[in-house]
């Protein structure tokens, strides 16, 4: 278990160009659990986020997607607004012709029952798998608060019927990983 979660394990990837997101996607397909997956990625403004995206989205495709303003080397000028990177992404599964569901703003406080609603109404859309994409609130500092979320809807959207673990990726940035670990170094 780390950072309190149940059922869920979590990788952290510095990945932040579009080579890196291929061998990210190559691991996880060769690690991951028969479980959900889960990604959770902050990036710096002057990557390429749209084929960072595609990348990812093209291997085992995620079950949620949760973007994040990363606290980024030369200040808040370089990070990539989580909102942006949210359409980005939406726009990307839609290329990609993956069903996606927006799930809008998550600071990770949410009480649980917001979770297990949002996903009981956005895991399948037309009768198929969808991707839940969301975002977090931009004037919320990182916190593993949204690494819980991505791992609580994982586990909801999955239902109580299947036991098999989850993984809870997270990357985009090597200072997106330094704030993860400084974060359980702390606690």
């Amino acid at each position: 278990m780390l950072l309190g979660l149940h059922g869920a394990t979590v990788l952290i990837d510095g990945a932040h160009t579009e080579a890196s997101a291929k061998t990210l996607s190559n691991m996880i397909e060769t690690v991951r659990p028969e479980g959900p997956l889960a990604l959770v990625v902050g990036m710096a403004n002057d990557k390429a986020h749209f084929a960072f995206a595609e990348q990812l989205l093209a291997g085992s495709r995620p079950d949620v997607v949760l973007l994040m303003e990363a606290s980024i080397a030369g200040g808040a000028s370089r990070a990539m607004p989580a909102l942006s990177l949210k359409e980005i992404w939406m726009t990307a599964a839609r290329d990609l012709g993956i069903s996606c569901v927006d799930i809008g703003t998550i600071n990770g406080a949410e009480a649980p029952e917001h979770i297990t609603n949002l996903a009981a109404s956005s895991s399948s859309f037309d009768g198929k798998p969808t991707v839940m994409i969301g975002c977090q609130d931009d004037t919320v500092p990182f916190s593993c608060d949204l690494i819980r979320a991505a791992s609580q809807l994982i586990l909801e959207s999955r239902g109580s019927d299947d036991p098999s673990p989850g993984l809870v990726c997270v990357t985009g940035s090597l200072h997106l990983v330094a704030s993860v670990l400084q974060h359980l170094e702390r606690h």
